[in-house]
């Protein structure tokens, strides 16, 4: 193997081990601070709610929001799409029953309260997606394989499109100079006039 050829594999391996350290250590980091930092501001809104008394501390659907929020902050590290997926199915079903915080938010009595508690809930499910999709080094090869097949597509569709515009054009071009070409040419009673003349 020349010299050149080696030193370019060497610089190629140290380039994906960099890589890989980046996307395994300080982008993982990162991104459990900052939507650690989101869930935290999310629960600080919940706590002024009951500051104001507008809930009460003890209210049950107040504890499960809260706990709710406490977990997602403390267990941020561990929550990737493969822990989702399998705490998903290995959640037995009298376990999913027994979780129902959107359907005891949906009976808070005070509307302003009902909608921000709900408005706190959908943040945190969005911040929990976003946190999923951004560690995640595998849905990110799979969107960007996903878009470069839809790239391809749709240049491919592009593409044949403008060959059967150019065909079909190409076709009207070709059908027009074959009728003129015929209109040019002297009939065979003509050329039969011709002939005797």
């Amino acid at each position: 193997m020349p010299v050149q050829d080696f030193i370019l594999v060497i610089e190629t391996l140290f380039c994906i081990a960099v890589l890989v350290w980046f996307f395994s250590r300080p982008w993982q980091s990162l991104w459990i601070a900052v939507s650690r930092q989101h869930l935290f501001e999310l629960r600080d809104q919940l706590f002024d709610i009951a500051v104001e008394k507008r809930i009460e501390f003890s209210d049950p659907v107040y504890r499960q929001l809260r706990n709710y929020l406490n977990g997602c902050i403390r267990f941020a590290h561990k929550i990737t799409f493969g822990t989702f997926v399998v705490g998903i199915m290995s959640l037995g079903a009298h376990t999913r029953k027994n979780y129902h915080l959107p359907e005891d938010i949906e009976r808070v009595a005070d509307e302003s309260v009902r909608r921000e508690m709900q408005d706190i809930f959908h943040k945190s499910v969005l911040v929990l997606l976003g946190h999923m999709a951004i560690r995640s080094p595998f849905l990110w090869i799979f969107v960007w394989f996903f878009l470069l097949v839809a790239a391809f597509s749709f240049v491919n569709n592009k593409i044949s499109d403008m060959g059967e515009w150019v065909f079909s054009h190409f076709k009207g071009l070709v059908l027009a100079q074959a009728d003129f070409d015929s209109s040019l040419k002297p009939s065979s009673h003509r050329l039969g006039q011709i002939s005797v003349g």
